[in-house]
């Protein structure tokens, strides 16, 4: 089985969850993306921050739109940490577009259906080359988190 096809095992916990996709939440979903990224530079001006050094991170539902922000704006991102429920469409997402990203996914042992995905999701990223880590916690869903951020504020580090 090749990489590509393994990566597709962690499209099936994505085909269990899917949403509907009708033209108001198309729309939706367009205004929201647009909304986060104008308050991102709005912040960015505002406070003078480096827009060089801008990461991102997100866990459960939010990890699904770091994945998305991740390959719509790759050039934006100094690194991103993705948290649990990676939950991206291996037949559709432009693996492409985050091949030199820096990415730290994480993910707890107790947390389903998530764990499944992301274990094949993380040997997808680690046989294509991508420039990738992944970090395992004893954790459930939400219960990770708080033992993953250290080492995510370390990733970031390293990634100045």
């Amino acid at each position: 089985i090749n990489a590509r096809a393994r990566a597709m095992s962690a499209s099936d916990a994505a085909a269990k969850h899917p949403a509907p996709l009708t033209p108001p939440r198309q729309r939706e979903l367009n205004h929201s993306e647009l909304e986060v990224m104008t308050a991102l530079d709005v912040v960015t001006e505002e406070y003078g921050a480096d827009r060089s050094r801008t990461y991102l991170a997100g866990h459960s539902m939010g990890s699904g739109g770091a994945w998305h922000l991740a390959a719509r704006y790759p050039e934006r991102w100094r690194a991103v940490a993705p948290m649990s429920g990676p939950f991206v469409d291996g037949a559709t997402y432009p693996f492409e577009r985050i091949k030199r990203l820096p990415i730290f996914m994480t993910e707890g042992t107790g947390a389903t259906p998530s764990l499944e995905g992301s274990r094949a999701l993380a040997r997808y990223m680690r046989e294509g080359g991508f420039a990738f880590e992944y970090l395992e916690v004893n954790g459930d869903h939400g219960g990770m988190v708080p033992m993953v951020w250290p080492r995510v504020f370390e990733f970031f580090n390293r990634h100045k």
